[in-house]
């Protein structure tokens, strides 16, 4: 999520910034890279062991999508909640929000 005024002034860092998460992304799910992801995260943890890390990479699997579009139904869940307690954000329409012009460019790339 980001403002407009990012994606129209530094779109080439914005997609860059992308294409860095998406490559993690491939890379953390990579069944021949499961070592050193668990390796990776039990560092991160601070774990004595790296088996410790085993459950960390089962949730970061199920967290992580290979794609990464945006959900209306999402964002209009957080206005929702968030609207609750704020007027502004009750006026917002998620539908207004949500720009998949860089996500669909990085597609089309074969990003993911």
């Amino acid at each position: 999520m980001t403002r407009r005024t990012l994606m129209s002034s530094s779109p080439v860092t914005l997609e860059n910034l992308l294409r860095g998460l998406l490559d993690s992304v491939a890379f953390i799910r990579t069944p021949e890279n499961k070592f050193q992801v668990v390796k990776s995260l039990a560092k991160g943890l601070h774990l004595a062991r790296v088996e410790d890390a085993e459950e960390g990479y089962q949730n970061v699997l199920g967290i992580y999508e290979r794609k990464i579009y945006p959900s209306v139904d999402g964002i209009g869940n957080v206005i929702r909640l968030l609207g609750a307690r704020n007027e502004k954000v009750r006026r917002l329409r998620a539908e207004d929000l949500v720009d998949e012009s860089v996500i669909k460019k990085l597609e089309k790339e074969g990003r993911f």
